[in-house]
């Protein structure tokens, strides 16, 4: 992204991820008007005021603010700067006046400056290079903005001592050598900026605008600094900036807590979805009875009406008569394994626990607790076989086929093969692992998973290594107690586009985009318009959190059936596929092109540097590729690795704790990767954090069915 003044940022990431309030914060600004061997400058002394007092409102805890300082001066406020930055953690130089650029070097001009030769920059002016070791003692935040393009009047007079010694207009352009650094000029190198006509130069107008909003990533700042820059000067001054920062978001100012929503009377329907989620948790017929007596009609109550009915069902169908008492010989072999069982802790989409399997039917496995304490699981009976290794698939029997929905055999139905429409009972209770079925013609293409164990998270010494993040850590086990119907897919643009048309849902017009090699939030971008060509089998992006409990919600409301969003847990189990692979589907980095869409040789096309790890692979497609376009995965799912990072349901968290779903965390985990991801992140471990509200080009999401097993 662009920006409209020199500024050098050195960020330690830690910081920004959480408010810097405590920390302390220093600032130096300098304006330079008074010109004593050239005409003076209206805006720079304005400016500096300008910029002082958005520091201060910003709670800086010293902002020293100087004008129309000679060469001794200048020098002597640096020394002085460079002193106070010692026990700063964050500090920041700002300068209005002159600036020139002389054989590649940038210096800044003191008002008592004659520059009648080159040379005397050496001993008359300020080297650029001065100010930025003066900052270079702040612990977390450095930060140095030059208002310094203007047309220098005393470059046109100036005698050069060396015929190889170039004076140009506006800066040079710098190439930042400490990590987590911008340099950013106020016009790109080699061009002038415009001091302005008014009480501010264009962009000081732009700086004090955008800077102090709070919780604002500060290149989304410098990006809507620059659209304000070329729209005052009719495009004729073009901000630029170089450097990177890492991949969190660097706020000037942290931001605010959000104040207390006043209290909001749910709508009945919101309240009928509460109490029925509450009631699915609880799940007894005394429960279902009081749900329908106070919501007698309405689609919760139809719900409601057919889970009090199959409760029933299984209740009449399990009564048999009463066995005799358990030798105590029998009794002793079967209270350890029940003792080990209760000890398990389980990961459930909060569906009804299954009726009890008919005395034939095999027992699966005993599984390990997703996490210390909760919820018990059912005594497992004494003839329970070893615990499969963790992260590996334990798969229900597979004949004969038998329904968790009750205790007798049922005809198995082909549900690839039927047309899309809702599942009845019967086909769910016939569906077995991988079969698919689709409930709508718009619908998303579903694939039945099996309950199952996986390890999710990453070990300690891999994070140590730099193989891992932090926040995958601690790995911790899940148990995935019922089967479930993930989307085979990410929702495509076809997809969400017939829900936009169908319920009217307005579709915002920003989105954060890559393009021309600057990330940055940019208008008339969309779902329809994310700045690259997409079809209508590419993976719909530019979508928010929101935004897709939005389509899930309709979805569900279409289908009559329960859809939702992967939790993280979920996800991974789902990414893994039944293994335990560093890549999900290999442990080879060089096999990645084979099945996910990531930052491989074709994304050279993007505009991104040499020096960026590419993967040393090519697989044709520099954005997002078509779904399916890689393998499956053992669970005949696609993409769950690259193409775009999927939304979870999950809260994020800074570590790989159990995290619930919270209506009113502002930020969710999203899990797999993208077509802009490195190796590290196209891993089924690896995780993100983004903003309930955010719409990237590079974030989608796929959904997840409960069934009634």
């Amino acid at each position: 992204m662009r920006v409209v003044a020199v500024i050098v940022l050195t960020i330690l990431t830690a910081f920004f991820s959480r408010p810097a309030v405590a920390d302390k914060r220093i600032a130096l600004v300098i304006g330079n008007s008074a010109y004593q061997h050239t005409a003076p400058l209206l805006n720079p002394a304005n400016d500096a005021a300008a910029m002082a007092d958005m520091l201060k409102g910003a709670r800086f805890d010293v902002v020293e603010l100087r004008r129309d300082l000679k060469a001794l001066e200048m020098r002597r406020a640096l020394r002085d700067f460079s002193d106070a930055a010692q026990d700063a953690d964050v500090a920041i130089f700002y300068f209005a006046g002159h600036g020139i650029e002389i054989g590649g070097a940038n210096y800044l001009i003191p008002v008592d400056a004659i520059l009648e030769k080159d040379t005397d920059a050496f001993d008359e002016a300020v080297p650029v290079d001065r100010a930025l070791s003066s900052i270079e003692p702040a612990k977390k935040l450095r930060l140095v903005i030059l208002d310094a393009c203007r047309d220098n009047p005393l470059a046109k007079t100036m005698k050069r001592r060396s015929a190889t010694r170039s004076l140009a207009g506006g800066l040079a352009k710098i190439e930042p050598e400490t990590p987590n650094t911008l340099v950013a000029f106020a016009a790109k190198a080699g061009s002038t900026a415009w001091d302005g006509a008014d009480k501010n130069s264009p962009f000081t107008t732009a700086l004090v605008k955008h800077l102090p909003r709070p919780g604002l990533d500060l290149r989304k700042a410098f990006g809507f600094v620059r659209d304000d820059v070329l729209k005052a000067t009719r495009n004729r001054q073009e901000p630029f900036i170089y450097g990177s920062l890492g991949g969190e978001d660097v706020p000037l100012v942290p931001a605010l807590a959000p104040a207390p929503e006043p209290a909001r009377v749910p709508t009945a329907h919101e309240a009928a979805r509460g109490d029925y989620e509450l009631a699915m948790q609880i799940n007894t017929i005394p429960v279902w009875d009081s749900f329908i007596r106070k919501y007698p009609s309405g689609f919760y109550a139809d719900l409601a009406t057919a889970q009090r009915d199959r409760l029933n069902a299984a209740a009449a169908a399990n009564a048999r008569p009463v066995t005799p008492a358990q030798p105590s010989a029998e009794r002793d072999k079967t209270e350890p394994a029940q003792k080990a069982s209760k000890e398990n802790t389980v990961v459930s989409r909060l569906e009804p626990k299954p009726p009890e399997a008919a005395k034939s039917a095999p027992v699966p496995p005993a599984r390990p607790a997703q996490q210390d304490g909760g919820a018990k699981s059912q005594p497992a009976p004494a003839q329970t076989p070893p615990r499969q290794e963790l992260a590996k698939l334990v798969t229900p029997p597979a004949a004969p086929l038998l329904s968790r929905c009750s205790d007798s055999p049922v005809i198995a139905v082909s549900l690839s093969t039927r047309s899309a429409q809702p599942l009845t009972q019967a086909e769910e209770c016939a569906s077995r692992p991988k079969d698919s079925f689709k409930e709508c013609d718009d619908c998303p293409e579903m694939v039945i998973l099996p309950p199952g164990e996986v390890l999710i998270g990453s070990e300690r010494k891999d994070i140590e290594a730099g193989m891992a993040r932090a926040n995958e850590a601690p790995q911790r086990r899940a148990l995935l107690t019922r089967p479930m119907a993930v989307g085979k897919f990410e929702v495509t643009r076809d997809q969400y586009e017939a829900f936009i048309k169908s319920s009217g849902y307005k579709v915002s017009d920003r989105c954060f985009t890559f393009e021309n090699g600057a990330p940055q939030e940019r208008g008339d971008r969309s779902f329809r318009n994310p700045g690259f060509v997409q079809s209508g089998n590419h993976p719909a992006v530019c979508v928010s959190w929101d935004d897709a409990r939005a389509y899930i919600d309709w979805l569900s409301r279409r289908t009559g059936k329960g859809y939702g969003l992967l939790s993280e847990a979920e996800f991974e189990y789902a990414a893994r596929g039944g293994g335990s692979a560093r890549f999900a589907n290999s442990n080879d980095a060089a096999e990645l092109c084979g099945f996910a869409n990531g930052a491989d040789q074709s994304l050279h096309a993007t505009g991104l540097t040499a020096a960026t790890p590419f993967l040393k692979c090519n697989d044709g497609f520099s954005f997002t590729a078509p779904v399916g376009s890689y393998q499956p995965n053992a669970f005949g799912l696609h993409d769950l690795i690259g193409n775009v990072w999927e939304w979870t349901d999950d809260c994020y968290s800074d570590d790989n704790r159990p995290s619930r779903p919270d209506a009113g965390c502002q930020a969710r985990t999203v899990r797999g990767g993208d077509w802009f991801s490195t190796e590290i992140l196209l891993r089924p471990a690896a995780r993100e954090k983004a903003n309930a509200g955010t719409r990237n080009d590079d974030i989608g999401f796929r959904v997840v069915r409960t069934l009634q097993k």
